[in-house]
């Protein structure tokens, strides 16, 4: 379980970030306080940060807010992202990577 009292003290050059959903204007979601606890500790303490959602995590509900999609560098998935939060990303400089699939 994650320790609130912990405190990252170190500056890392990349951190990934994880989630349970992205609501439909952006704002990151998780099922546990101490999950958006951690990643809003990693997006603090990195130079740049990159969010990886699989396209299912577009719009799928969860109950606890903490951050925007447009806090980070770019956002990579497997598929582009819907397009009013592709038009947020964009407006915000959010780079969005969905590599290539292999031929």
């Amino acid at each position: 379980m994650w320790n609130k009292r912990v405190s990252i003290v170190t500056k890392r050059e990349v951190g990934t970030c994880g989630l349970a959903g992205v609501d439909a204007d952006g704002t990151l979601l998780d099922v546990h306080e101490e999950e958006v606890t951690a990643r809003q500790a990693i997006l603090a303490n990195c130079r740049q940060a990159y969010l990886v959602p699989d396209a299912g995590k577009f719009s799928r509900p969860a109950h606890v807010r903490g951050g925007h999609v447009t806090d980070v560098a770019a956002v990579v998935c497997d598929s582009p992202p819907p397009d009013a939060l592709r038009r947020q990303l964009q407006q915000a400089g959010t780079r969005i990577v969905v590599p290539a699939e292999p031929a």
